[in-house]
Parts: structure tokens; C-alpha cells; sequence
């Protein structure tokens, strides 16, 4: 195994755990941010949306990307932003073939705080959960 592997899975492990909790933890800067996803058996969350967000009375998204290849990527924050705590949440949806809807979401384990530096938020663990069952056609 692999040094990248090995981290891969344990961020995506303690990220998974942490996310469940709902804690992250701040470090510094906010001018930019790099973050990758895996999903919870390991594999990349490849060439999927991504959403950077920021608090202000609550996290609202400031912008849209997705991840490349290897469930990384990265976003530049514009001035305003940088007064502002950034996350990056993981979310896509799709439907198995008994008409099952997926949500497929995750969040970065750590947050950027306020700056002018390049924010590492982490490897964030991408979980599913059913919601809603659409009717079957006959």
C-alpha cells in the first residue's frame, strides 16, 4: 500500500467519524483551498460537484466545482470571502434500479479560517443515505 493510499484512508476514516459528530477543526489561511473526497469503501469521489462554502450566520455555498480524477481539487476565494471561515461539502444524488434515491454527501474535516494562505482542508469521507422512493412504473 502506498503513502497516499494509507492517507487516503485514514483521513477518510477519522473524517467520516468526525463529520458524524459534526466537528471540524479551523486551521489557518483562506485565499485558497485543496481539499480531496473518497467515498466510505476508499475510492476516489472522481470527477463529482463540489460546493465551497463560507459562514456568516450560517454556511452558505459562494461557489461550484468539482473534483478531478483522483477526488481532489481546490478553489481560489475572491477578497470579501476571506473574512469568512471556508468548508468544501461534497454532494451528488443518483437512483438505483428499484427507484431508491441516493444522497451521496460529504464535508471536509477541517474548516479555513479567515486569511491570505492556501488551506489543506483535508480528505472528507463521502457517505450515502436513502430518501426518498419514487413510485414504480407498471
Amino acid at each position: 500500500m502506498n503513502v497516499r493510499t494509507t492517507r487516503i484512508i485514514a483521513a477518510g476514516a477519522a473524517a467520516g467519524a468526525l463529520v458524524s459528530l459534526g466537528v471540524t477543526s479551523p486551521i489557518d489561511a483562506a485565499s485558497a483551498a485543496s481539499y480531496c473526497f473518497v467515498y466510505a469503501d476508499g475510492d476516489e469521489y472522481s470527477n463529482a460537484p463540489t460546493f465551497l462554502q463560507v459562514y456568516s450566520d450560517g454556511w452558505r455555498t459562494i461557489a461550484t466545482g468539482s473534483t478531478d480524477a483522483n477526488g481532489c481539487g481546490s478553489f481560489n476565494i475572491n477578497d470579501p470571502n476571506r473574512d469568512h471561515e471556508v468548508r468544501v461539502v461534497a454532494q451528488s444524488h443518483s437512483y438505483s434500479h428499484n427507484g431508491i434515491r441516493w444522497i451521496w454527501r460529504g464535508t471536509t474535516p477541517a474548516t479555513g479560517e479567515s486569511g491570505n494562505g492556501n488551506a489543506d482542508l483535508g480528505t472528507g469521507s463521502v457517505q450515502s443515505t436513502p430518501v426518498i422512493r419514487r413510485p414504480l412504473h407498471r
